[in-house]
């Protein structure tokens, strides 16, 4: 601070001083400061302008004010721009059940499901009454034509092992012999049928055997009729195929004193 900064200083304390009346010693401020302007020469003229100080310490904040009026409402801004998604929150608790709904209009009827696997059988039921008698039903249709096959021995001589019988009663010991019954259609050779008028004392079995028509001798069929001992009858249901022609034969396979014997049997076309 320069001497002429100092006595600045004293010259605005004095004249505060006079403004308030206050006197220094015998003297008045006002009389002193007269003095001291005659002391000094004539003011200068102003200097130049010095530079700008430092920026001094920032001073403490000032206590707030009171709150202002509210503003006017601004204009809209611009939307921004969507955000993305955030996390996928946890599943809330369930709501309350509502009410049950109306009932819809009835659906078209769906496709038949699969076919399930068959049920366990139930238990027996009780057996019911029986019914009353239905009326005779009508006459059927007529059953297939075929032709019937007759081989048979007269009541002269027994049968013995190993001898052949045909169609006309005689029983011969060479199968060649015996005048056979002929196939007159073609078909199934089945329903054999045989019985004698007295009983065998021992097990026979009567086989059936088959030549071709034009030549050739008897073989066997596989048609077996077996008369137990004590009996006089026997049956088969045994089948072959025959042609139109061919020739049929009995075969025994032990002796038997029948007194008369009848093997029967037909073919099915």
């Amino acid at each position: 601070m320069t001497q002429e900064d100092r006595d600045q200083i004293v010259v605005i304390v004095m004249e505060v001083l006079i403004a308030m009346g206050i006197r220094v010693g015998p003297r008045t401020v006002s009389e002193r400061l007269a003095e001291r302007r005659a002391l000094r020469g004539r003011q200068g003229e102003p200097g130049p302008r010095g530079d700008r100080g430092l920026t001094g310490e920032k001073g403490d904040a000032g206590e707030r004010g009171p709150k202002g009026d509210q503003g006017f409402k601004g204009d809209s801004g611009l939307q921004g721009d969507k955000g993305d998604p955030g996390p996928k929150g946890d599943k809330g608790d369930p709501g309350p059940k509502g009410d049950k709904g109306d009932t819809g209009p009835k659906g078209d009827k769906g496709d038949p499901g699969p076919k399930g696997d068959k049920g366990d059988t139930g238990p027996k039921g009780d057996k019911g009454d029986t019914g009353p008698k239905g009326d005779k039903g009508d006459q059927g249709p007529p059953g297939p034509t075929g032709e019937s096959l007759r081989l048979h021995c007269s009541s002269g001589p027994p049968l013995l092992p190993f001898s052949t019988f045909g169609v006309d009663g005689s029983i011969v010991l060479f199968a060649p012999l015996a005048v056979p019954e002929v196939c007159s259609v073609a078909g199934v050779a089945q329903d054999w049928t045989l019985e004698g008028i007295n009983q065998t004392p021992v097990q026979v079995t009567i086989d059936v055997l088959r030549a071709p028509t034009g030549g050739g001798l008897p073989s066997s069929t596989g048609v077996k009729l077996v008369v137990p001992a004590g009996a006089n009858n026997a049956t088969s249901s045994a089948k072959f195929s025959v042609l139109r022609g061919d020739r049929l034969y009995g075969f025994s396979s032990q002796a038997w004193q029948h007194n008369g014997l009848t093997l029967k049997g037909r073919i099915i076309p």
